[in-house]
């Protein structure tokens, strides 16, 4: 879902992909994943392991509705989102799940890796922050990947670093960052959108500066 802008009230919605890194998006897209049988076998896969833990740990939670807001440069961001999986482990700690089916050889490309700890990450940050988030989470917080293998039972879990409290504060400025490009494209195709509707006019009307 792309960027929704709303001039108006100065508003902008975005949706945790709009936050990751879009070159690495495009090498992870729909197509090159296996279509829609592979998209099947992945929900199947989450499903049952949510269902698991949620026989199990009274704690858990799936399929998390996340929301967070923040003022940039005058523009009220709304991020919104949905976590896999939330758990409180044995310690107090706060664990966000990003789960992810794999092949049989339990392998990640760096890419791949690299964008589902962002997208980890980022639903930690909203937690963080709270937004709608009910009983605001409290206390050490860290993310995830939940790695189940295709065919198998087995599970890996790979702790997500730098996802500290400092760390959340970093990666809200690279949020910033984020942010402050998709506000300068939006703004620059608006203001080509204005040009070119003022030279249709002059067209239109002739340049009475003449």
């Amino acid at each position: 879902m792309a960027p929704r802008f709303d001039a108006d009230r100065h508003a902008l919605e975005l949706s945790v992909a709009d936050l990751l890194d879009s070159r690495q998006l495009r090498h992870l897209g729909f197509a090159n994943r296996g279509g829609y049988e592979r998209l099947w076998l992945g929900q199947a896969i989450h499903s049952s392991y949510q269902e698991a833990a949620l026989a199990t740990d009274g704690s858990y939670r799936r399929e998390v509705s996340l929301d967070a807001e923040l003022v940039h440069k005058g523009w009220t961001v709304r991020v919104r989102g949905r976590a896999d999986g939330l758990r409180k482990d044995p310690d107090g700690t706060w664990v966000v799940e990003e789960i992810k089916s794999v092949r049989r050889d339990g392998q990640l490309s760096a890419a791949a890796r690299k964008i589902y700890e962002q997208q980890a990450l980022i639903y930690a940050w909203m937690l963080r922050r709270g937004g709608s988030f009910e009983p605001p989470v409290e206390g050490p917080l860290r993310a995830e990947l939940v790695l189940i293998e295709i065919g198998s039972d087995l599970v890996e879990r790979c702790p997500v670093e730098g996802d500290g409290v400092e760390d959340l504060d970093r990666l809200e400025a690279v949020i910033q960052r984020r942010v402050s490009g998709l506000v300068r494209a939006y703004e620059a195709e608006e203001e080509a959108l204005r040009a070119r509707r003022r030279a249709g006019y002059r067209e239109d009307h002739g340049d009475q500066g003449n």
